[in-house]
């Protein structure tokens, strides 16, 4: 059984040994830095749009924050 600081490592170990997604100059990027400069920039567009707060605020963290602690193929499931 996990606890809560072995997900958050588990999360940081994906961001430097996950596949990379693509290259930049020859550093490989994961999708975990890809889905949290997404993010960034889906709060600044939801921050700066009058009307769109809340539940789609939500909607856009979620990946962000299920990529960040790590996440399994079966937590896809229903």
């Amino acid at each position: 059984m996990y606890g809560i600081f072995d997900y958050v490592w588990l999360g940081v170990l994906e961001v430097f040994t996950g596949n990379p997604v693509f290259s930049v100059l020859g550093i490989p990027v994961s999708i975990t830095i890809v889905m949290v400069i997404a993010g960034f920039l889906g709060g600044i567009f939801v921050g700066a749009t009058p009307g769109l707060g809340g539940p789609s605020a939500m909607a856009i963290s979620l990946p962000i924050l299920i990529s960040i602690f790590g996440f399994t193929p079966d937590a896809l499931l229903p």
